[in-house]
């Protein structure tokens, strides 16, 4: 190809080009491969700081610390926790924060291997996180159910929500979405997530664990 580019440079700055020369130039032209945009390590590196960052941000407000190498090792699970959390986080920088089904029973099985009580996926947009969680973990917050508000049935593996329509719907209260009508799941903000941590590890320290 390098030889073809070359020699189209070199058909381009003759001065009399015959028509087989202008026949040539074209057919090169012709076999040019087009420029195909590469993802670049770049790009993955940006992503990997914004994960990282989350986490960071996740250990600061809840105190459940970051796994080594985000839960990615055969040892350590989810991106943060502790003897009883396990946490995957999930940011983006997308419009919409996109609530799957899939992320949610991830992490409800790696928080049955690794023996933790709880799970939690978190959910992260321009400093604002949410977190998608178990909706009978709600019973220890003041008000138990009446505290979320059961408006979401969602007949697939997922659900998209504009950051604007989070904020305004957990504000006070928390979602309830009911997964192909049967697997039961809520989502409240993080500081609705705090008190849900506090009000549990109250119970545990009750019962001495």
């Amino acid at each position: 190809m390098k030889h073809q580019s070359k020699l189209g440079d070199l058909l381009n700055r003759m001065p009399n080009q015959t028509p087989h020369s202008r026949k040539l130039q074209q057919e090169l032209s012709m076999k040019m491969p087009e420029k195909k945009s590469i993802s670049t390590p770049l790009s993955r590196a940006t992503n990997r700081s914004q994960s990282r960052k989350s986490e960071a941000d996740i250990e600061l407000v809840t105190g459940l610390k970051r796994n080594p190498g985000s839960g990615c090792g055969k040892i350590f699970k989810g991106d943060n926790g502790d003897k009883n959390w396990h946490i995957e986080d999930k940011s983006t920088r997308q419009d919409k924060i996109v609530i799957k089904l899939v992320n949610f029973e991830k992490a409800k099985y790696q928080a049955k291997i690794t023996n933790k009580k709880y799970f939690a996926v978190s959910y992260t947009k321009n400093n604002k996180r949410f977190y998608h969680i178990e909706s009978a973990l709600l019973d220890t917050l003041d008000g138990g159910r009446s505290a979320c508000l059961d408006i979401h049935i969602v007949p697939k593996q997922s659900k998209s929500f504009s950051l604007d329509e989070l904020i305004k719907v957990t504000t006070e209260r928390g979602i309830d979405i009911h997964f192909m009508n049967k697997t039961m799941t809520s989502i409240i903000n993080e500081s609705s997530f705090v008190q849900l941590m506090q009000r549990i590890q109250e119970e545990l320290d009750g019962q001495g664990l």
